[in-house]
């Protein structure tokens, strides 16, 4: 699945609201006071009735690069 900056993912960092696609799933502060938020992306597989085998974040490497703090499975076998 491609991902979109500002519509799919974000910055931990941009906290203001946006039309995002993703759903907050947490936010707090950073030891240094810096305001910080998480959201949550749900993806459904494409493909129910195959196995997903392995997730892989590709970055073109234009100054960002996406990272994965969980990830649950919700609904499978």
């Amino acid at each position: 699945m491609p991902l979109e900056y500002g519509r799919h993912l974000r910055a931990w960092t941009d906290t203001l609201p946006s039309s995002m696609v993703t759903a907050p799933a947490w936010s707090g502060q950073t030891r240094d006071g810096l305001d910080v938020n998480v959201t949550l992306l749900e993806w459904p597989n494409p493909k129910p009735g195959v196995t997903i085998q392995s997730v892989k974040l590709v970055s073109a490497g234009k100054g960002a690069n996406p990272t994965l703090l969980g990830l649950t499975l919700i609904g499978g076998r």
